[in-house]
């Protein structure tokens, strides 16, 4: 996470139709702490809890 000098992305925007879990993945790994992750597209929503607990992240 260079592009934010390792802090991650203070919000993550994801605008994608696919049935994978992959964006919701990637997202929960570069949020920073107590970052928020807003779904707009259609995206598989097995959301992993663990980055997103230990983070305190907000899921929309």
């Amino acid at each position: 996470m260079e592009w934010s000098r390792g802090r991650g992305a203070d919000a993550v925007l994801i605008t994608a139709a696919t049935e994978s879990n992959q964006p919701i993945e990637l997202a929960g790994e570069i949020s920073r702490q107590k970052g928020r992750v807003v779904v707009v597209g259609a995206v598989g929503l097995n959301i992993p809890r663990k980055p997103y607990f230990d983070r305190e992240l907000t899921f929309r």
